[in-house]
């Protein structure tokens, strides 16, 4: 089923929240948006790649800690996630997980990197003129 916006994803108890805290460091604001936003990408890589049954939401929060929160329709959906970063089934209504450099890695493996075929093209055109 299709990844759908946040808000169209109802508050109810069959509903899984999985919510990947991206550890502390230290570094301007700029590096942490550029971290968080490559997180909510590759899981959002991974989680197509998985083929998920039901519908899912992703959503990158930044307050009080940098996060990526996903909500699945469907519990085998957040358990087929939750299972390539070590979360045990049956997971519960809530639960998350750090995502490091060896969570990163796993995701990276099932969602594969990224596509990079248009980076930097807005620069390399500038440059050129």
């Amino acid at each position: 089923m299709p990844k759908v916006h946040w808000l169209d994803v109802p508050r109810t108890s069959s509903y899984r929240t999985v919510i990947g805290v991206i550890p502390a460091g230290e570094g301007s604001d700029a590096l942490y948006s550029t971290e968080l936003k490559s997180n909510l990408y590759l899981i959002a890589r991974a989680c197509s790649r998985l083929h998920l049954k039901g519908r899912y939401a992703l959503q990158a929060v930044r307050s009080p800690q940098l996060e990526v929160r996903m909500v699945f329709e469907r519990a085998e959906d957040a358990e087929a996630v939750g299972a390539i970063v070590g979360l045990v089934p049956p997971l519960p209504v809530e639960s998350s997980f750090l995502l490091d450099v060896r969570n990163s890695a796993q995701l990276e493996m099932i969602g594969g990197p990224p596509d990079l075929r248009g980076a930097g093209r807005r620069a390399r055109e500038r440059a050129a003129r």
